[in-house]
């Protein structure tokens, strides 16, 4: 499976602005590699990562105008999206959730970001959920996290009991000493102890409030990042499921901890 990381620059809350941009990138990535399956881009995609009462107005549900558009982009392009949008909560704080959208158009899942970023009035912010989701995508079952999720391993461990052969996950890393090899460092850490495959994709916007670390990684179950650059913002990697095989048959891996977390059926 061929696999496209874009490090996005987010307009400052201006959703058509950004799917507008979103629209030139999907066609400039298919263009540079034809047989692309999945495209992601970051965390809070949309909107660019809002921290203020903005989050009430510009937060929408699967069903809104701007979903409606981005699922005409993956139907257009033949393409499947995966891309961070914050997510109506009646009159609650809102969620920052992930969208995958199926390349005819279709949603397939979302997820909602389990641990909010405590160093940021992220929780003050935004409403923290309490369940994992798992797909199947071009013969792969996959998981999703985002940003904050990568400091709490039993998070993977609980994907890795549940057969997950890669987790997808796009963030919004803010930047700062080592920053970049802190997290590609955690990355390649949870897909060598669970034998599959990490996909992570940061955005490269700066805002009010934060400089982000613009940085992506593919890590496989090795611990290898596998990436390709090309034109500085958009990774491609293409993925084998037999490297989760092969490590398997090397190196015997049973998950021993016990999780409490929950797994959307």
């Amino acid at each position: 499976m061929r696999i496209c990381l874009i490090n996005f620059d987010a307009a400052w809350k201006d959703k058509q602005k950004n799917i507008g941009k979103m629209q030139e990138l999907i066609f400039h990535a298919v263009s540079l590699k034809p047989d692309t399956s999945i495209i992601v881009f970051p965390e809070l995609a949309l909107s660019a990562y809002v921290l203020d009462k903005d989050v009430f107005t510009l937060a929408e549900s699967v069903d809104g105008s701007s979903i409606s558009q981005i699922k005409e982009l993956a139907k257009n392009n033949n393409i499947n999206l995966i891309f961070g949008f914050i997510e109506k909560n009646g009159n609650e704080k809102p969620f920052n959730s992930v969208l995958v959208i199926w390349k005819d158009g279709e949603i397939i899942t979302k997820y909602r970001k389990n641990h909010l970023f405590t160093q940021s009035v992220e929780p003050e912010i935004y409403s923290a959920w309490q369940e994992l989701s798992v797909f199947e995508l071009e013969w792969w079952k996959i998981g999703l996290s985002i940003c904050f999720d990568i400091r709490y391993p039993r998070l993977y461990e609980t994907y890795k009991h549940a057969g997950v052969e890669c987790v997808i996950t796009p963030y919004a890393w803010v930047d700062g000493r080592n920053k970049p090899d802190i997290f590609a460092s955690l990355s390649k850490g949870r897909s060598s102890e669970n034998q599959f495959f990490m996909v992570w994709v940061d955005c490269i916007w700066k805002d009010q409030n934060n400089s982000y670390a613009g940085n992506a990684v593919v890590s496989n179950p090795y611990g290898e990042d596998i990436k390709q650059t090309h034109d500085e913002i958009f990774h491609f990697a293409d993925m084998d499921k037999s490297e989760i095989e092969n490590l398997g048959n090397i190196i015997p891996l049973k998950p021993g901890f016990k999780t409490d977390y929950i797994i959307k059926k």
